[in-house]
Parts: C-alpha cells; sequence; structure tokens
C-alpha cells in the first residue's frame, strides 16, 4: 500500500548521503548506542543474534536511502529540463504544474515508505535511542528538499518563473516548499534562538544593546515575512501531500515570527516602560487629573502590545507573556479611561442633568395644563435630553460590576444613573403619546 500521503518531510539540511558498508559489522552495544556504525571491533564483542538482525537491518536502510538519492538524481535531471521548457515558453503552464508536481509526488512517497519501516521497527529505538532514530529520518526526510549550494542554479530558475494563472497557487507552494524548506528553515530557527536566548539576559543589558537586539528581531520578522512561503496560503485540507506540507512549513515560520515579534515587543514596551506607566497612572489617578488621563489612554493604545492579540492558549513562552502584559497595559487603559469619565460626566454633569430631567418630568405631570404648543415642546425637550445622555462617553463603553479596578465599578454606578434617566424620560414620552392619541380621538 502506497504511502504517499502519510506525513511528508521535515524540513532540515540537505543530506550527504551514507556511507557504503563493505561488510555487516558487529559492533559494540555501546557504539550502537552512538550509531557509529563505522567502527570495527572484535569478534568477542559481538552483539547477539537479535542485535546482529537489527544492524542488518540498519545496512538495507542505508542502501534503500542511496537508491532514494538515485530517484532524487533522476528526478532533478528531470526538474531542470522541464524547467529550462518552461522559461523558454515551451511548455505551457498546466504541463510544468504536473511534472513539478510529480518531483513531490514521487519523492514524498519513497521518502515515506522508507519512514514507515522505520518507525513500525521496535527494536530500532532500543538499540539506537530516540534521539539517534529521530535524526535518521530526520535525514531521510529532509533529502526533498533543494541544496542551495548543489542546486543554486535551479532554484534561482524557479524563482524567476512568471505567474501566469490561478494554478500557480499550488506551483507556489510547491516552490516554496523547495526553496524556503531545509537548511533556509535551519538557519532562521538557528538565528530566532540565538537572539531569543540573548534576550533570556534583558536585565543584564545596555540600553543599547536592548535597543540593538530589538532591531536584530523585528529584522528577523521581516525576512520571515518576505519569504515565499509567507505569501501563499495552502491549505491543510487539500488532496495534494505538497500543499498540506507547505501548510506545515508555513507554520513552522509562523511559529519562528511570533516569537520573534513578541520578543521584541515584550523588551520594547515592558520591563522599565511598563512601570513608567503604572507610575504616571497611579499619579494621574490620586491628583484627578483629567487631561493626563486622556493623555496616558492615547499613549497606552498607541502601543505596539495594543496593536497584537495574543493568545493565551499559546505554545510559545513569548506570546504568553505578551498576554500578561497586555493584560496590565489593558488595566492601566481602563482605570485611567474611566476615571476620565467619571471626571467630566458625573459630578456636576451629572447633577445638571439629574436637575433638568426632574424639571421636565415635573412639567409633564401637569400635562392636562399644558396647551398643545407647549406640549409638543417638552416633548422636543425630553427628546433632546436622551439624545445628550445617549452621546455621553459613559453611555459607549461597558464598565463590569465585577471588575477589580474601583474606578470601572464607579463607573458602573454611574452609568447605571444616567440609564434610570433615560427611562424615567421613557416612561413620561409614553404617557404623552397617550394623552396625545386621547386627545385626537
Amino acid at each position: 500500500m502506497s504511502n504517499a500521503n502519510r506525513m511528508v518531510p521535515r524540513p532540515g539540511g540537505e543530506p550527504t548521503g551514507p556511507k557504503k558498508l563493505e561488510e555487516i559489522r558487529l559492533p559494540t552495544e555501546a557504539e550502537v548506542k552512538k550509531g557509529l556504525l563505522d567502527t570495527k571491533v572484535e569478534p568477542k564483542n559481538a552483539l547477539s543474534l537479535s542485535e546482529f538482525e537489527v544492524m542488518k537491518f540498519i545496512q538495507e536502510i542505508q542502501t534503500k536511502f542511496s537508491k532514494i538519492l538515485e530517484t532524487k538524481a533522476g528526478l532533478l535531471a528531470e526538474l531542470k529540463e522541464i524547467t529550462e521548457a518552461k522559461l523558454k515558453q515551451i511548455i505551457d503552464n498546466k504541463t510544468f504544474l504536473q511534472r513539478l508536481g510529480s518531483y513531490f509526488t514521487e519523492m514524498t512517497e519513497v521518502i515515506n515508505n522508507l519512514v514507515s519501516e522505520i518507525e513500525e521497527n521496535e527494536q530500532i529505538p532500543q538499540m539506537l535511542g530516540v534521539e539517534a532514530v529521530k535524526e535518521l529520518i530526520e535525514e531521510i526526510q529532509n533529502s526533498l528538499y533543494l541544496d542551495p549550494e548543489k542546486n543554486g542554479d535551479l532554484i534561482n530558475k524557479l524563482q524567476s518563473l512568471p505567474e501566469t494563472s490561478l494554478e500557480n497557487h499550488i506551483v507556489r507552494c510547491q516552490l516554496a516548499l523547495i526553496l524556503d524548506g531545509g537548511d533556509k528553515l535551519k538557519k532562521f530557527k538557528e538565528r530566532v534562538q540565538a537572539a531569543l536566548e540573548r534576550s533570556d539576559d534583558k536585565e543584564q543589558l545596555e540600553k543599547k544593546q536592548l535597543e540593538d537586539l530589538v532591531k536584530e528581531l523585528k529584522g528577523l520578522v521581516r525576512e520571515i515575512s518576505a519569504l515565499e512561503i509567507m505569501q501563499v496560503f495552502p491549505s491543510p485540507s487539500s488532496p495534494l501531500p505538497q500543499e498540506i506540507e507547505a501548510c506545515k512549513l508555513r507554520d513552522e515560520y509562523d511559529e519562528l515570527k511570533r516569537s520573534a515579534n513578541y520578543q521584541a515587543i515584550l523588551i520594547s514596551d515592558g520591563g522599565n516602560t511598563l512601570e513608567q506607566f503604572r507610575r504616571r497612572v497611579k499619579e494621574a489617578l490620586e491628583s484627578n487629573n483629567y487631561k493626563e488621563l486622556k493623555g496616558l489612554v492615547r499613549e497606552i493604545s498607541a502601543l505596539e502590545i495594543m496593536q497584537v492579540f495574543p493568545s493565551p492558549s499559546s505554545p510559545l513562552p513569548q506570546e504568553i507573556e505578551a498576554c500578561e502584559l497586555r493584560d496590565e497595559y489593558d488595566e492601566l487603559k481602563r482605570s485611567a479611561n474611566y476615571q476620565a469619565i467619571l471626571i467630566s460626566e458625573g459630578g456636576n454633569t451629572l447633577e445638571q442633568f439629574k436637575e433638568r430631567v426632574k424639571a421636565a418630568l415635573e412639567r409633564s405631570d401637569d400635562k392636562e395644563q399644558l396647551e398643545k404648543k407647549q406640549l409638543e415642546d417638552l416633548v422636543k425637550e425630553l427628546e433632546g435630553l436622551v439624545r445628550e445622555m445617549s452621546a455621553l462617553e459613559i453611555m459607549q463603553v461597558f464598565p463590569s460590576p465585577s471588575s477589580p479596578l474601583p474606578p470601572e465599578i464607579e463607573a458602573c454606578k454611574l452609568e447605571a444613573e444616567y440609564k434610570r434617566m433615560i427611562e424615567m424620560i421613557g416612561e413620561a414620552q409614553i404617557k404623552l403619546r397617550l394623552r396625545k392619541l386621547r386627545s385626537s380621538t
């Protein structure tokens, strides 16, 4: 049964190919665990029969891997040929797409068949160790990708191909898988990891070093964003193995990009920056400084951490920490904003509305004594009061009564008072309409 639809290879470096064995060798158990298959040993150190069978199986795997590399060489020769033909417009886009797809299909099938053999042999991990088996599988899987040093000319020609039809979505997924997988992904992983490790010591870094580190992380984000794989949107439900693998490759780059981006944000908007905002908000709350509070709301809203939406369930520690940082800034922003609303729309403003509403409602109680013109003016006045209160900022926000922030709890009460006045006006308006209806009949 074909394994063409199994998981296709994960990115990594271009394999150099195994060394051919001249004879079946019998290494010691320690040597086998280290994967030292080239070491000849004395008969007295020979392995048991079952170990001997494992070594024989490994030799068979290496022989089959050599055949995979031979298959790749043949497919690459054909790929070079059809690429030249496409550049010269000798073949159409559909034909090129089919021939290009055959490279992935055939390589994926032979690679997955061999990987299946390894994964289904339970003795291999016991003899070589889990890590050694993992490295062996990765080496086999990496044979799908092109090496920039060995296949640079072909890569350049593939990248130069014009895009002429909707079918190029699949072509671009296939090209991106070749161009941005393998060694390129490995190098990006190393660069991002190195930058993240340096940022772990951010408390020890000077201001200039932190600024340089942020620039480096942001540079990595830009480089990853510019990759071909980030310009296509392969579907994870596609029936094409190469498009499914392109999804996985895109996800790997996306994780690298998010890690670098969130770490840069943590450096820029965390630490001293957060402490300074905490101090400024606290001082503004204590002094009831409306202008300063509104200014702080604008400044916090403009921070980069407030322009992203990290997920609290992310597997990335940088993203989880960014969630916590965003929550802290959001609390500061809400405290400042609700306190500013309390200053501008509570106190005298609230009292004035209460007086105006009370006066209008008292006149509506004497509606039987009002002339038609007075009644119409009163209706307009009540409608105007509703519009004014509805337009207040406190009516545009939704403070939570269960909030841990005192200004937000107070804002809930303020909102409730304005809503109550609007409801009272609504009741009065209904009575006025009924009176108007009765008088008309």
